[in-house]
């Protein structure tokens, strides 16, 4: 593509020059905007463009998308425009924009550069030989844009399957043992509040259980598609919106016989949940591979595949999430003062606080070095800053205690970013790194929330 794009480039004369910078100066804004009215008459577009983010910032971003192409015509410039383009095609698969719409988009945008060229006083050669340049260089970008996109769509798919093998590997049998409970509880809870609550006591949907977050948001990560899960969800639905709201309308008119027909049915319903729990385990072999060796901790290449599956899930189900980012102050101190061993010792007992001190639905995962991410399942901010104060406060108070029986007091600096609807989860986590910046730069030990800082409120 080097090679083709600096073919195009040989011999392109002053005139010719001349007339694309003159055409990128005056038409940038009307080639932009037929890009985007053809991308947004596509209803599929609309999740991942909208006319406010048009209108605020991507008709700038295109009209220097645009004049970049057109006026930087140095065949020295060729290495950088590449790699231009392919951050693009980068961009474009991480926010999984169907690339028929951009090909589609650039191909009504080429129809009005070719007429704005054609339509452009001056010597017919100079136009036709610019009409021909730009049309080809237009078309290498895409040809470049679209190679990345793939690339990319690739390696987020070997990613995605990396995360089922990964996920498939753990242990199984402690797994499928923790779900069970966590049926029962929710099944047991339901008996008490039936038997001892009363009319004005809402019942507790098992879709909000501990069971039902981790149905929602781990299950389809380890159990590759199969019906039984479908089954689950829906046996669920049936509990929440049909036995229970029946339930409580019976327990409010005091239909005994009522509340022991429709109890029998939900409980009834929870065993048919357990069996077909049963038989999803079952499908899997056990490994053991896949994690973080030192912590047992998600690694962080899963991130991609977690977090495009969680904002998939925000968009449908209209729910939030958050990010904390969390690193050890002066991680490094503790590595030079007592070794790297008790290094290690400090990153594997505070592994042990997170994964005691997350939810259900949460993922953990050991981020870099001495940072770790947690995935906040359906935790909208305020509840994201107990979280991590909780954590913070966990980790202060629990010293680490070495084989000498010396105990060294460890800090944690949190940074925390909730979904805010933004198709791309890079956002976010820079958002929680930019928080987490600020809590190290104001002192540490403490829990910052993105959302708080200057440069949210600039955007907002």
């Amino acid at each position: 593509m080097e090679q083709q794009w600096k073919q195009l480039l040989g011999g392109v004369s002053p005139d010719v020059a001349a007339l694309l910078a003159t055409l990128a100066e005056q038409h940038a804004t009307e080639f932009s905007r037929k890009f985007y009215q053809t991308l947004l008459a596509d209803p599929r577009a609309s999740v991942f463009v909208t006319h406010e983010a048009v209108d605020t910032r991507l008709h700038a971003s295109f009209q220097r998308w645009i004049t970049s192409l057109l006026t930087r015509l140095s065949i020295e410039d060729v290495p950088a425009l590449i790699a231009d383009q392919q951050q693009i095609g980068i961009i474009h698969a991480r926010l999984n924009i169907p690339i028929e719409l951009v090909l589609r988009a650039s191909r009504r945008m080429k129809e009005v550069v070719l007429e704005a060229i054609l339509s452009h006083p001056g010597r017919y050669k100079a136009r036709l030989e610019a009409a021909i340049l730009a049309m080809g260089l237009t078309d290498v970008a895409m040809e470049i844009m679209s190679a990345q996109y793939a690339d990319s769509h690739d390696s987020v798919t070997r990613t995605d399957e990396a995360y089922r093998n990964y996920a498939a590997t753990m242990n199984m049998s402690l797994e499928r043992e923790c779900q069970r409970t966590a049926l029962s509880d929710w099944s047991n809870r339901l008996l008490q509040d039936v038997m001892i609550g009363g009319s004005d006591i809402p019942l507790s949907r098992i879709g909000h259980s501990p069971f039902g977050l981790w149905i929602r948001h781990k299950a389809p990560a380890i159990f590759i598609g199969p019906r039984e899960l479908e089954t689950i969800r829906a046996s669920m639905d049936t509990i929440d919106e049909r036995h229970l709201l029946e339930l409580e309308a019976a327990i409010a008119r005091e239909d005994m016989p009522a509340v022991r027909r429709l109890t029998r049915l939900a409980i009834g319903e929870v065993e048919q949940v357990r069996h077909l729990l049963d038989t999803l385990f079952d499908h899997l072999v056990r490994m053991e591979s896949g994690s973080d060796a030192l912590t047992h901790l998600l690694n962080r290449r899963f991130l991609p595949t977690i977090l495009g599956r969680e904002i998939g899930l925000a968009r449908s189900k209209g729910i939030v999430f958050s990010l904390l980012l969390l690193d050890i102050d002066h991680f490094k101190t503790i590595n030079d003062q007592y070794g790297h061993e008790t290094g290690d010792r400090t990153l594997q007992q505070i592994a042990q606080t997170l994964s005691r001190l997350t939810g259900s639905g949460d993922f953990l995962f050991r981020y870099g070095g001495e940072e770790f991410l947690i995935v906040c399942a359906e935790c909208d901010a305020a509840r994201a800053h107990i979280v991590a104060e909780r954590i913070r406060r966990e980790i202060e108070n629990r010293p680490i205690e070495l084989p000498d029986q010396t105990r060294i007091r460890v800090t944690l600096s949190v940074g925390l970013s909730t979904y805010d609807g933004h198709p791309d989860y890079h956002r976010l986590i820079q958002h929680a790194d930019q928080a987490l910046y600020h809590a190290k730069a104001t002192g540490r030990n403490r829990t910052v929330d993105y959302a708080t800082l200057p440069q949210a409120s600039a955007q907002a």
